[in-house]
């Protein structure tokens, strides 16, 4: 099997962008629970998230580390759907947490930051955008010789 060099700048280019907003989502959360805004809505999203970039750390790794041996599918789409299934997880608790209450205490959850409500609604952007650049990682990308 091998793969081509576009399929290889798109894995990149999704890890990166997927380590991106995994990233900002981190000093996002942590900044509101250091303002003492946040909660338990953000504590535990936090901790996917940490997850997310731990698993993208091991990726790299494995694959530094194994430079010389044979491309696998396995590896991309064990690493890919970890990532989907973290951000799709951090999604659905911000999404409690919107439906749970009204918008303005979602909003309030960041309010030790300027501009509140903008903060959440990019928390929520950013969690369905890691989950989306996480998921097309699938064998249609792949090319078999």
């Amino acid at each position: 099997m091998q793969f081509t060099l576009p399929f290889v700048f798109i894995r990149a280019a999704l890890l990166s962008l997927v380590f991106i907003c995994h990233s900002i989502l981190v000093v996002l959360l942590s900044l509101s629970l250091a303002t003492k805004s946040g909660g338990a809505y953000q504590s535990v999203p936090m901790t996917v998230d940490c997850f997310a970039l731990i698993t993208i750390a091991i990726s790299l790794i494995h694959k530094v580390t194994h430079r010389g041996a044979e491309p696998s599918n396995t590896r991309g789409l064990l690493t890919f759907g970890v990532l989907f299934l973290m951000g799709l997880l951090g999604a659905i608790i911000i999404i409690i947490r919107i439906r749970g209450g009204d918008h303005e205490a979602f909003c309030g959850d960041f309010s030790g930051m300027a501009n509140s409500c903008a903060v959440a609604n990019s928390v929520l952007v950013l969690f369905s955008f890691a989950t989306g650049f996480g998921a097309p990682d699938s064998p249609r990308f792949h090319s078999h010789t």
